[in-house]
């Protein structure tokens, strides 16, 4: 079966798609996919620059993220293994939802995963972090070749993607208290999409992207 990617577009002759969007992040971002309800850009030094101080601030502490004090050490830290990042950005108030980050990447094997850290809108549709992770999901599966994604989600993360009436996740394990949070600490959840999967929705259920996507329980 042959199920074409997003389409990949110029953020900069698209900026009407992204509300709010200050001109110099549509300059800084590098091509994107666009959705019903978010732009997915690829990480840029515009982006680096802005997220520096939450990653400074441990909010954004994941396996890759440390706790980086200057931004050489974030840039250092964002790409470490990673072969690509991606800002989704919603198209009605132009605000980033945070960072998606692929790393672990095996071409032999077929798999990499994606480290998630993502908010819902302040405002409009919430299904904006789902929507962004199908679109890359949609290019790892159609353009990369990958037939297997592991997520390493945060709870708080995870949550937002529990309920819904599109069945997407495989849970594979739980590392608990395991991500620090500010003061607190919480639950690492390992998920895996698999290409059958993305085959089977792309033409159906998720063939138009909606918020709240159903996790399986080890069923594969």
């Amino acid at each position: 079966m042959t199920t074409e990617g997003p389409a990949l577009v110029d953020p900069r002759q698209t900026a009407g798609l992204v509300g709010g969007f200050a001109p110099g992040a549509v300059e800084g971002a590098a091509w994107g996919m666009v959705g019903r309800t978010v732009t997915v850009h690829a990480m840029s030094p515009y982006y680096e620059d802005a997220f520096f101080p939450s990653a400074a601030a441990g909010l954004l502490r994941w396996e890759w993220g440390g706790n980086p004090r200057t931004p050489e050490g974030f840039h250092l830290s964002l790409w470490n293994g990673a072969t690509e990042a991606f800002v989704p950005v919603d198209k009605y108030t132009g605000r980033a939802l945070g960072i998606i980050r692929i790393y672990g990447t095996n071409v032999f094997h077929g798999f990499c995963s994606l480290a998630v850290f993502l908010e819902e809108p302040d405002s409009g549709p919430r299904s904006g972090p789902a929507e962004a992770l199908w679109l890359v999901a949609s290019h790892l599966f159609a353009d990369q070749g990958v037939r297997k994604i592991y997520g390493d989600l945060t709870e708080s993360t995870f949550e937002r993607f529990s309920s819904g009436s599109a069945s997407l996740f495989t849970v594979e394990g739980r590392l608990t208290d395991h991500h620090r949070t500010g003061s607190s600490f919480e639950d690492k959840v390992i998920v895996a999409f698999h290409r059958s999967t993305w085959e089977e929705l792309a033409s159906g259920p998720l063939a138009q992207v909606r918020g709240g996507l159903e996790t399986r329980q080890g069923d594969r």
